[in-house]
């Protein structure tokens, strides 16, 4: 296996950057197919990049710049959840629309906790122990 060198890095940080780029511009067209492809796509050039991070010197990795663009991916990657959050609760309410959810029992009349709305069974004359 090859040493991974930083240029190798650098291009694995710029394919992520563009990957959650593409990732967005298909989560904003609402294309669920084409977001799963991009998914896929995008953890394989995370594992690349956390493999090729491995490899880089620690006076390269100490570097102020590439602090600064690996904390700007790793807030990119949670707007990205936080996108796939209030994409998921947009589905769930046009689904409600469409297919409303039904309030009563499929199966007779609601049921108390312990039997029919809550009345007891029987009653207890004497109490042993």
């Amino acid at each position: 296996m090859n040493s991974i060198t930083p240029t190798a890095f650098m291009q694995s940080l710029v394919a992520v950057e563009q990957q959650l780029q593409a990732m967005s511009d298909v989560l904003i067209a609402g294309d669920a197919v084409g977001f799963e492809v991009h998914c896929g796509a995008l953890q394989s050039l995370m594992a690349d990049l956390s493999h090729a991070y491995r490899a880089v010197p620690p006076e390269a990795a100490a570097n102020r710049i590439l602090k600064n663009r690996l904390r700007v991916l790793g807030q990119r990657v949670a707007l990205q959840r936080e996108g796939m959050a209030r994409r998921a609760a947009a589905v769930d309410r046009e689904l409600q629309v469409i297919l409303p959810s039904q309030q009563v029992s499929t199966y007779g009349r609601p049921v108390g906790g312990y039997g029919q709305n809550g009345r007891t069974v029987g009653r207890f004359t004497s109490m042993h122990a």
